[in-house]
């Protein structure tokens, strides 16, 4: 059985871009002490864990229920 991680949908990924304009994704990385293939990934569409997806859109307050689906 695989894991399932979360992906947000091209809907969440722009409400993140627009929220985080001041932060590139490598500044981004470095604040919430993560490498930056999570928010590569999660910026790319692809699917990230559940716990760097919090992290990523915690900062931006995307709302989670509704740019999200698991996978």
């Amino acid at each position: 059985m695989t894991c399932q991680g979360l992906r947000a949908s091209p809907e969440g990924i722009r409400a993140a871009k627009t929220a985080l304009t001041d932060k590139s994704q490598h500044k981004l990385a470095t604040a919430l002490s993560i490498t930056c293939q999570p928010g590569s990934k999660f910026f790319a569409g692809e699917s990230v864990s559940r716990s760097y997806f919090v992290q990523i859109c915690s900062p931006a307050r995307v709302i989670l229920a509704k740019g999200c689906w698991l996978t």
